[in-house]
């Protein structure tokens, strides 16, 4: 009976060893796994992070580019507003030169046109007074 006991009692004492040492391997196991889906959670949250940091960087660069781009906008507008009243002051300078000189024509084409109208009433008064000294000797001839 002892023996038997002994027997049993080393086969439980095996089958323990057994079940420990696998124990111990699934332990094992479970704190490699453990170890390994930390270092992937670790992992996950640096390339969240990377992400999130690239996707902040392609926002602030689409933005001062937009922002570069308004001002650019901004300043050919300024320039093309300033070319545009400097052509206006210029065409306002030119269309002054021309009215000046369409005065002055006019002032010169007046004075000539009054200056025909006299030599016209001149001829005027000529041909009229010819014509009466032609009257004249036309009558001292009938009165001869």
């Amino acid at each position: 009976e002892m023996r038997v006991y002994q027997q049993k009692a080393f086969e439980l004492k095996s089958a323990n060893d057994v079940l420990s040492s696998e124990l111990e391997r699934v332990q094992e196991e479970l704190q490699t796994m453990q170890v390994e889906h930390e270092q992937q959670l670790e992992d996950l949250s640096k390339d969240r992070e990377t992400q999130w940091k690239t996707v902040t960087e392609q926002m602030e660069s689409k933005v001062k580019a937009v922002r570069e781009m308004s001002e650019n906008e901004k300043v050919e507008h300024e320039q093309l507003l300033e070319e545009l009243n400097k052509e206006k002051f210029q065409l306002e300078e030119e269309h002054r030169c021309v009215v000046a000189a369409l005065e002055e024509e006019s002032g010169k084409l007046q004075a000539v046109i009054d200056e025909q109208l006299a030599v016209n009433r001149s001829k005027e008064k000529e041909e009229e007074l010819q014509k009466k000294a032609a009257e004249a000797a036309s009558e001292m001839r009938v009165y001869q």
